[in-house]
C-alpha cells in the first residue's frame, strides 16, 4: 500500500462506525467483524482493541493518552471506537505534521509535538489536580536508539506513578513464553518485563497482564503488549472470566511466572 493510499484510508477512518465491534461478545464475533471492516488502530489488532474497550468500560477511564502518534491511526480509531478524548504526542516533525493533517478539525483529538516525557509530565501534573481522573496510557515501546540508558520508557512509567489511579498499556512488548508475538528492539535490547521490573515492584505493582490468546487468533500485525494498573475496581473485576477481560493473563512480576489462568480460553 502506497503512502497516498494509507493517507486516504486514514482520512476515511475519521467517519468509521464501530458499533458492531463495540457489541461483539466473543473472539469469533470480533474477528468476523474485523474481516468486513479491518481496523488500523492498535496495530490492526481487533482483540487488543476489545481488551482496551473492556478495561476502559470497567474502570471506567475518562481520557486516553498516547505517546508516539505516528500517523494518527490509533488516535483516530480510539476516539471513534471508545468515544473518549484522546491526547497524543509525536516528537518526529514529519509524523507530527501528517498526524495533524489527518486529524484536522476532529473533535476530542489533541496532538502535540513533544518529547514523551515532557508530555507526560504536563499531563500528570494536571491530572493530579483532578480527583475523578482515571486515565488510560498507551505507551510506545520506542526503538532504534544507540544507548539503552536513553530508553524513555522507565521515566515515563515513573511519571505516571505519581497518580493514584491509572491503566498503562505498553505497545510492542515481549510476551513471556509466547514468541509468536513480535517485540521492539531498543539499542539491541528487546523491550520486555525485565527492563521495568524494578520500577513496577518498587511502586507495589506485583502483577502485569499479557494476552491469554495466541497471536494467530488476532488480526493485524502480531506485536505483543503489556498491561498494568492501579485500580481497585479493575483488580476486583479481573477475578471474573467475562469477555473481553478474559483475554488477559496475569503474570507475577517478581517470580516471573504466569499465575493461574482464570480466563477460560
Amino acid at each position: 500500500m502506497s503512502r497516498i493510499q494509507r493517507l486516504i484510508k486514514r482520512l476515511a477512518g475519521r467517519s468509521f462506525d464501530y458499533q458492531g465491534l463495540r457489541k461483539a461478545t466473543s473472539i469469533d464475533q470480533s474477528v468476523a467483524w474485523n474481516r468486513q471492516r479491518p481496523i488500523e488502530m492498535f496495530n490492526g489488532n481487533v482483540l487488543r482493541a476489545k481488551v482496551v474497550q473492556g478495561i476502559i468500560e470497567a474502570v471506567p477511564c475518562n481520557n486516553l493518552y498516547e505517546t508516539g502518534t505516528y500517523h494518527g491511526a490509533t488516535a483516530i480509531g480510539a476516539q471513534r471506537y471508545l468515544r473518549l478524548p484522546v491526547w497524543s504526542c509525536e516528537v518526529n516533525p514529519r509524523n507530527y505534521l501528517i498526524s495533524r493533517i489527518v486529524t484536522f478539525n476532529m473533535p476530542n483529538i489533541f496532538i502535540f509535538r513533544d518529547d514523551s516525557r515532557n508530555f507526560l509530565h504536563r499531563v500528570c501534573s494536571h491530572l493530579q489536580t483532578v480527583p475523578e481522573a482515571r486515565p488510560f496510557f498507551y505507551l510506545d515501546a520506542h526503538e532504534n536508539e544507540l544507548d539503552t540508558n536513553s530508553l524513555p520508557l522507565k521515566e515515563e512509567i515513573q511519571i505516571i506513578f505519581s497518580l493514584n489511579e491509572f491503566v498503562v498499556m505498553i505497545d510492542d512488548f515481549r510476551i513471556p513464553l509466547m514468541d509468536s508475538f513480535e517485540a521492539r528492539m531498543y539499542a539491541g535490547v528487546v523491550i520486555e518485563i525485565k527492563l521495568i521490573k524494578d520500577i513496577l515492584t518498587h511502586s507495589r505493582i506485583k502483577t502485569c497482564y499479557f494476552p491469554a490468546y495466541h497471536s494467530s487468533q488476532d488480526t493485524g500485525y502480531p506485536c505483543g503488549y503489556c498491561v498494568f494498573w492501579r485500580s481497585e475496581k479493575l483488580d476486583s473485576l479481573m477475578k471474573s472470566s467475562l469477555f473481553p477481560l478474559n483475554l488477559l493473563r496475569p503474570y507475577a512480576i517478581t517470580e516471573e511466572v504466569y499465575l493461574e489462568n482464570n480466563t477460560g480460553l
